[in-house]
């Protein structure tokens, strides 16, 4: 069985847009998080993030993600830290993104559109380094020394990659794999 949250807005009759109640939208993206928080931190905060080839085709990876808050002020994001390459190729082209977190046979997906920033995006070089250092540490990463840490993400070009939270799609909490009787 799989249960499905939608957090986006939904055209009225009349074609305009309306967003739904918002404490049932908050409540809804909330429980998402905090859902997707709780599996993630059971197995490294591992997790697969799926993104679109130029052929349309799944580009698969293995990341480690966390929730921070988008440097903007716009609410809660799901975010990892990537190395520039296929992923965030794809995300520049093609901003959808869905990310699957599991622990055991429970699991949570979040789709949603993605902001891919990098050191040249704008955002003042602290601000920028605070925000890869925020990602980390939801991500579970821990560093003795964060300034070792700040140059090996300016030498790496490192992005931040941050899903906005627009469908949850999970299985029932307590939901356990069970083998068909022979």
């Amino acid at each position: 069985m799989t249960e499905t949250i939608r957090t986006h807005t939904r055209a009225t009759t009349s074609g305009a847009s309306q967003s739904p109640q918002p404490s049932r939208t908050a409540d809804a993206e909330s429980a998402g998080l905090e859902r997707l928080v709780e599996l993630a931190a059971r197995d490294r905060h591992l997790a697969v993030l799926i993104t679109l080839d130029d052929d349309g085709s799944p580009q698969v990876s293995v990341v480690n993600c966390g929730v921070v808050d988008d440097p903007s002020g716009d609410g809660r994001r799901v975010a990892l830290v990537a190395r520039r390459g296929a992923k965030t190729r794809n995300l520049r082209r093609n901003p959808q993104a869905t990310l699957a977190v599991r622990s055991g046979w429970e699991w949570i997906a979040v789709s949603g559109h993605s902001a891919v920033i990098s050191r040249d995006d704008g955002l003042s070089i602290p601000r920028f380094e605070q925000l890869l250092r925020d990602v980390f540490h939801a991500a579970g990463g821990h560093h003795d020394d964060l300034a070792t840490y700040d140059q090996v993400m300016a030498v790496e070009r490192r992005c931040a990659v941050l899903i906005r939270p627009e469908r949850f799609t999970s299985n029932p909490i307590g939901a356990e794999h069970r083998e068909p009787a022979s």
